[in-house]
């Protein structure tokens, strides 16, 4: 399940950096929002919301109890992997997966001149928020 789980992470970089690039270019050259952004815009919705759910299954079922940890709460703040693992990996993409959902919302329901405006807000802050806890150590299985 872990090595679904990278294989998603490289699936979620190569949709989620373009979306922003597109919308960056558009942005400051004044171009519509086109098809293939719209398109980027759609599978990073999917693909984020498909990498939601196999982390859940991870942390959930993982050999490790990560649910027992929050009783020792004190020793997990403590051990810089632990933390990350239990606290701020989850955490932060949960965040970034819920503000590429809401920015993929309100790309769809803004005017043509707004949509790239949007698109660079939401998913850059999102491609952020992803960048930081990213676990680029085990980008390769």
């Amino acid at each position: 399940m872990l090595h679904l789980h990278t294989l998603f992470a490289w699936l979620v970089l190569m949709v989620m950096i373009p979306s922003v690039l597109f919308a960056f270019a558009g942005f400051y050259t004044k171009r519509p929002f086109t098809k293939l952004q719209n398109t980027f815009r759609l599978l990073a919705v999917i693909i984020t919301g498909v990498q939601l759910v196999l982390g859940l299954v991870i942390y959930f079922t993982s050999k490790v109890d990560y649910l027992g940890k929050f009783s020792q709460m004190g020793e997990v703040m403590k051990n810089p992997l632990e933390r990350f693992n239990t606290i701020e990996h989850p955490l932060t993409m949960i965040i970034g997966i819920i503000i590429i959902h809401i920015g993929s919302a309100k790309i769809k329901r803004a005017q043509e001149q707004e949509k790239n405006k949007k698109a660079l807000i939401f998913f850059g802050i999102a491609l952020l928020i992803i960048f930081s806890r990213f676990p680029w150590d085990r980008l390769f299985f």
